[in-house]
């Protein structure tokens, strides 16, 4: 965890990406039927959700995985949101496992 609060706290917030970041997000949480779309999802899909993610906790994960015809879920534990960067050897293994399944 102490990698990550460097991470933030170092971070200036103030770039365009950072904004690009910040208006996604709005433009996401506007747009309040998002499993309306989950079903039109055709492609092969791994769904991953951190235990903690208060963001995109692992019910609503679970919940677009379920929804969408060529979907897996897995969640990984002991992280929160952002936690992918400290959980890389939990996550790596089941995306390389994900891609050669393809």
């Amino acid at each position: 965890m102490q990698g990550w609060a460097e991470l933030i706290a170092a971070k200036t917030w103030d770039t365009p990406g950072d904004r690009g970041q910040y208006l996604a997000c709005i433009e996401w949480m506007l747009d309040v039927d998002h499993a309306a779309r989950w079903p039109r999802i055709t492609q092969p899909v791994l769904v991953l959700a951190l235990e903690h993610d208060l963001l995109f906790p692992p019910w609503a994960g679970r919940a677009a995985a379920a929804a969408m015809p060529n979907a897996v879920f897995a969640e990984i534990t002991g992280h929160a949101h952002g936690g992918a960067i400290e959980a890389g050897d939990q996550i790596n293994p089941l995306v390389l496992d994900f891609f050669a399944r393809l």
